[in-house]
């Protein structure tokens, strides 16, 4: 806005100095042929003095148009600066969301892979191949284990089971199993010789069928034709018998001492 304003007056100033000039010369004639010389010498100085500082003025006016000129010049390849800065940030914000989506997919390809790994290791454990009512397994499990250094006796274990299946019957009927473990041992150099040990579990069948469950132990069902559907369960109850050691192996076993985990 400065930089056209200083323009507009150079030219204002430059029409005013032409018409100065032409007035200065057509009185100059004037006076000539009326012979007022003096008179006319008089009035072309003060005309010839207002010529000179409009003159100035107006080379002072350009002198800071130049100057501007060159700070817009200096703005301008400062903007085309960070506009170059911007456009390379940007190309690296993309880089970087394209790493990490490629990440993510191979994150993601690492937890599939170990679900499916702690899954066929129960399913080997346990020839689940040879069972083929069995449908929908799902196989969810953890093991975590820590010691304290300066504690030669201390060893903290925990791990987690979740177990369901869907037995499929001849007429399309579905049994759905459900078995839910979790256990934590702690010990010391203080309980070195009885560890504190919780173990806690829970099984859910449906549709409800009358059947004796004795807690991580057996399933007890007396329909002879339908006992199939437990089979899977018994066999992995038949490993623990209530003991939170025997389904810390079992957790072992199929994590590969917690090498692999799968969370639901």
């Amino acid at each position: 806005m400065e930089l056209a304003t200083h323009k507009q007056q150079i030219k204002d100033m430059k029409i005013t100095m032409a018409n100065l000039t032409q007035n200065l010369n057509n009185l100059s004639l004037k006076l000539v042929e009326n012979d007022k010389e003096k008179d006319a010498k008089n009035i072309v100085a003060k005309f010839q003095k207002k010529i000179k500082a409009l003159e100035k003025k107006a080379k002072i006016l350009q002198t800071k148009t130049t100057k501007l000129n060159k700070q817009l010049k200096e703005k301008d390849k400062t903007i085309k600066s960070l506009h170059k800065q911007l456009t390379e940030k940007d190309s690296n914000i993309k880089s970087l969301e394209s790493l990490l989506e490629n990440l993510q997919k191979d994150t993601d390809s690492v937890v599939v892979q170990e679900v499916d790994k702690v899954t066929e290791n129960f399913k080997n454990k346990y020839n689940v191949d040879n069972m083929p009512n069995i449908d929908n397994l799902k196989v969810i499990a953890s093991y975590r284990y820590s010691d304290n250094p300066r504690d030669e006796y201390s060893a903290f274990h925990s791990g987690e089971l979740e177990l369901s299946y869907d037995y499929v019957k001849g007429n399309n009927n579905v049994i759905s199993v459900k078995y839910k473990a979790d256990y934590n041992s702690s010990q010391t150099y203080d309980n070195r010789y009885e560890p504190y040990v919780e173990f806690e579990s829970s099984l859910e069948v449906s549709p409800n069928l009358h059947y004796t469950y004795h807690r991580d132990e057996e399933i007890i069902y007396e329909d002879k034709d339908e006992d199939k559907w437990c089979d899977l369960m018994n066999k992995v109850l038949d490993d623990i018998l209530c003991e939170a050691n025997n389904f810390s192996h079992i957790v072992r076993s199929i994590t590969d001492e917690g090498k692999y985990s799968s969370e639901d």
